[in-house]
């Protein structure tokens, strides 16, 4: 017997409630996997992307190239964690003609977009053995230490504030 899911039953267990939690789990599972492929298909074309906008800004600007890059970069980040207004109106600039101002915009929409990821990416740069020399200079270990002066001051605040509420 084949119940409304599409999954074979048993005759014996029809309407168990053990096989219409199988039949949950197997959909749920099947869009968890769609899910991971959707953020696969998106890393894969925000590769494309960045290979695209590369060769475009070392193709002196080609806007061609700008622009193919824009649109896979835009298309994988909206598969995998969403998209940014600002990079898509810089990408709408760099489409009109608009290049080196569209760049502008996209790079203020990129670094909205991964901000919030910079501190991870440079905690581990640091354990790659040529990059963490390199991220050793004076003045990049000075505003490393300037952020977290101003958090710990951000967290005594919040303590404060907790203490007298």
């Amino acid at each position: 017997m084949i119940n409304e899911v599409g999954v074979a039953e048993p005759p014996d267990r029809a309407r168990n409630g053990a096989v219409s939690a199988l039949a949950a789990l197997q959909t749920g599972c099947a869009q968890l996997t769609s899910d991971r492929r959707s953020a696969e298909i998106g890393l894969g074309l925000a590769a494309f992307g960045f290979l695209f906008t590369v060769l475009g800004i070392m193709m002196f600007f080609d806007r061609g190239l700008l622009a193919m890059g824009n649109l896979l970069f835009l298309a994988g980040m909206t598969l995998t964690i969403g998209g940014s207004a600002f990079y898509l109106g810089g990408a709408v600039l760099v489409v009109v003609g608009w290049t080196i101002i569209g760049m502008l915009v996209e790079a203020y929409g990129f670094w909205l977009l991964f901000c919030e990821f910079l501190p991870s990416v440079l905690t581990y740069a640091k354990n790659i053995p040529g990059v963490g020399r390199a991220l050793e200079v004076p003045w990049l270990r000075a505003q490393q230490q300037q952020q977290q002066q101003q958090q710990q001051q951000q967290q005594q605040q919040q303590q404060q504030q907790q203490k007298i509420a």
